[in-house]
């Protein structure tokens, strides 16, 4: 997910809200992006991020909050790259991370700048 993604990022989402947007899928949800901090690709300060596609085994969920992204370009959209663990979210400085970068889901815990510093690394490589 880290070096497939275009876009990694940490920001603020708004809630979701309804909508559909067609491109390659049909997205039923877009939430409102504010960048806090870009760690892959350049981003504005504010963007749409669309979720919810109409692919029911391979969605990607934007939740309210401060979360970890991972986004690729659909035509004009910023849609999530990795369906499920497009977007982590933080919570008290915390987010659900990978043991391993091998691992396909979450299953430890570690503070966002840890994971931060991980996923630059990575990217070095």
């Amino acid at each position: 997910m880290i070096k497939e993604a275009e876009f990694i990022a940490l920001v603020c989402l708004g809630a979701p809200q309804a909508i559909a947007t067609k491109a390659d899928w049909t997205y039923g949800e877009v939430s409102n992006a504010h960048l806090s901090e870009a760690i892959k690709g350049a981003l504005p300060a504010n963007f749409k991020i669309h979720g919810a596609e109409n692919f029911i085994c391979a969605q990607c969920h934007f939740k309210k909050g401060e979360s970890l992204v991972f986004l690729r370009r659909n035509k004009d959209l910023y849609v999530g790259q990795a369906w499920e663990i497009s977007c982590l979210p933080v919570k008290a400085g915390k987010v659900d991370w990978f043991s391993n970068l091998d691992k396909h889901s979450c299953d430890a815990q570690l503070p966002i700048a840890d994971c931060i510093k991980q996923i630059k690394d990575e990217l070095k490589h």
